[in-house]
């Protein structure tokens, strides 16, 4: 049988334990491998249908996707005028997109 003193111990690491690890989490939705696949899916979309509009070049940006909000940074395609609203546009429509962030630089 456990002494008073082991259980209080005890006791003390358990609650310590928990109101570290209550610390540790946000209140956001939680990170599963699940959605680690669905924001990989997304990334893969958002790629597919940059490739098929022969306005955009994927290969400039950067994308990455995190809880369904797209993360687009890099340059528009030289010569054109081409803009964040239209790739913003463009991102909106694939499935899986919930927002969008997005940061373009224009070529010196």
């Amino acid at each position: 049988m456990m002494s008073k003193l082991s259980h209080h111990f005890l006791r003390a690491f358990v609650l310590s334990s928990a109101l570290l690890l209550g610390a540790c989490t946000s209140n956001d939705s939680p990170v599963t491998p699940a959605t680690y696949a669905d924001d990989a899916g997304t990334t893969a979309r958002v790629r597919i249908a940059l490739m098929q509009n022969p306005q955009w070049r994927p290969a400039d940006l950067q994308i990455t996707t995190e809880a369904g909000v797209v993360r687009i940074t890099g340059y528009p395609p030289t010569g054109t005028d081409l803009g964040a609203e239209e790739l913003q546009h463009l991102v909106e429509q694939v499935d899986g997109v919930r927002g969008t962030d997005i940061e373009l630089h224009r070529r010196r």
